[in-house]
């Protein structure tokens, strides 16, 4: 599944430049280009790592992102930022002071622990705006208004969980955390469909959904490496500031 989803993202990659190619054979001289972008943007998914613990909410990204353009109908989208994940953990209280649970034949006093995880994230996007020719025509393609076809790779860093009450612990069954001996990341390969609107001169909105294949990588000390892949449909609301 993993290498047909990896063989559909390069064709399409190749299809998007083939056809804007030709798009900008055919079209008119006069018909204004795509353009090139930069600024800042938030947004929520409802499929991303860092939702890795009980009661972690949907991670709000926040990050800088530069578009420039590939033809006058396709762009690339160079972002980085990071995801902020809140979340609780409930843990024994003996982990407040040892780090480890001990499980007699007692009950355990425990206790609700507030964390927030910071995600950092790179990423590259090419996009196929199909429809922005004809918009150009008709004035609507400001701020590369219109429908896009999507395929973002990104790589993501999960950081230690920042905790209150402050804890020098890491929650054992919290998968995608990076301590002392321990490192782990994701590789995501994305398929979406998505539409953009400006508000403004300097406002944008846009929505997305599609598949995402979230390849998950961990390496440690103890060379209990391992590499699994999950493949999930995503959706996605984004707003940006641009600079512009």
């Amino acid at each position: 599944m993993k290498q047909t989803l990896l063989l559909i993202h390069l064709t399409l990659t190749l299809t998007i430049f083939v056809s804007a190619q030709k798009q900008t054979c055919t079209s008119n001289d006069t018909i204004n280009q795509i353009d090139k972008l930069n600024g800042i943007e938030t947004y929520l998914e409802s499929s991303m790592p860092g939702r890795t613990a009980t009661n972690s909410k949907f991670p709000l990204y926040l990050g800088y992102f530069s578009e420039f353009r590939l033809t006058p109908v396709s762009t690339a989208i160079f972002s980085i930022g990071t995801n902020i994940t809140p979340g609780t953990y409930l843990t024994d209280s003996a982990e407040l002071y040892t780090g480890y649970s001990y499980h007699g034949g007692y009950i355990q006093d425990t206790m609700t622990v507030n964390y927030c995880q910071f995600t950092p994230k790179i990423g590259i996007e090419p996009r196929w705006y199909w429809t922005f020719s004809k918009r150009a025509l008709s004035g609507k393609a400001k701020l590369n208004s219109g429908w896009f076809l999507s395929l973002p790779i990104q790589i993501l860093i999960p950081l230690p969980l920042w905790c209150t009450p402050a804890l020098d612990l890491q929650p054992p069954h919290i998968e995608s955390l990076w301590i002392k001996d321990y490192f782990a990341f994701h590789g995501l390969i994305g398929l979406s469909v998505g539409f953009r609107q400006a508000l403004s001169n300097h406002w944008l909105i846009e929505a997305a959904c599609g598949l995402q294949a979230n390849n998950h990588v961990v390496f440690n000390k103890s060379n209990d490496n391992y590499f699994e892949t999950e493949i999930a449909p995503e959706l996605k609301i984004t707003a940006a500031y641009v600079f512009k």
